[in-house]
């Protein structure tokens, strides 16, 4: 009988993005019951680190922190991945500096991840339309497009949505809402979080092409 068990794969594991969105959310959905008791989350990254020692990077119940395990770079990674089980779908997640999601792409395919594998990448996808359409290009040499998702959390922030809801379905803004009669538009994007080590990300993908634009 196959297996229907469902593995996820955090790329960049030790990361800002892993620590403050993906492993929160995922723990919240395990609280709501929308992920299923037999998921394994197997973090991936360059450091060297033992499964207990991941699990203390975030601040999650024992009974979740024991359904997270660690894998030291890509190489190995399927055979890691077999030990833990049967798995009839994979999914990988790029929480990774847009320029390695190519290259990343390239050795996930090497390491034997197929059409059971489904990836996700995160904003900014490329620096340009340009870049963009090259990167497309590039993953689908590696992974079908049925299986290729292209994700932005910002946009289910409640304040962008609020703004569209207030836009489209409020009949005395839609009509002035454009470029007819908007000068110009000036956005606050206030952190309590500092910069802290994104130094070197945000340099090379740009605040605003990360967060701002949304």
């Amino acid at each position: 009988m196959e297996s229907k068990r469902s593995a996820i794969i955090i790329l960049g594991a030790s990361g800002d993005l892993a620590r403050r969105k993906l492993i929160p959310a995922l723990l919240a959905l395990c609280k709501n019951g929308q992920l299923d008791q037999t998921v394994v989350i197997i973090g991936c990254g360059r450091s060297a680190v033992t499964d207990e020692e991941f699990r203390t990077l975030f601040d999650v119940p024992d009974r979740f922190a024991s359904r997270l395990f660690y894998h030291r770079g890509i190489a190995g990674l399927k055979k890691f991945l077999a030990q833990k089980g049967d798995f009839s779908r994979t999914i990988v997640f790029f929480a990774l500096p847009t320029h390695a999601y190519s290259d990343t792409a390239k050795e996930l395919a090497r390491e034997g991840f197929g059409n059971e594998t489904s990836i996700i990448v995160e904003k900014p996808f490329g620096a340009d339309y340009e870049s963009a359409v090259a990167l497309n290009r590039q993953l689908s040499d590696y992974f079908s497009e049925s299986n290729i998702y292209r994700n932005d959390h910002y946009l289910a922030k409640e304040a962008v949505q609020n703004i569209l809801v207030f836009r489209f379905a409020n009949p005395l803004f839609f009509p002035v809402w454009n470029n007819q009669f908007i000068e110009s538009i000036q956005i606050s994007a206030s952190e309590k979080t500092g910069v802290e080590d994104r130094g070197a990300y945000f340099d090379k993908a740009g605040i605003l092409r990360d967060m701002v634009q949304n």
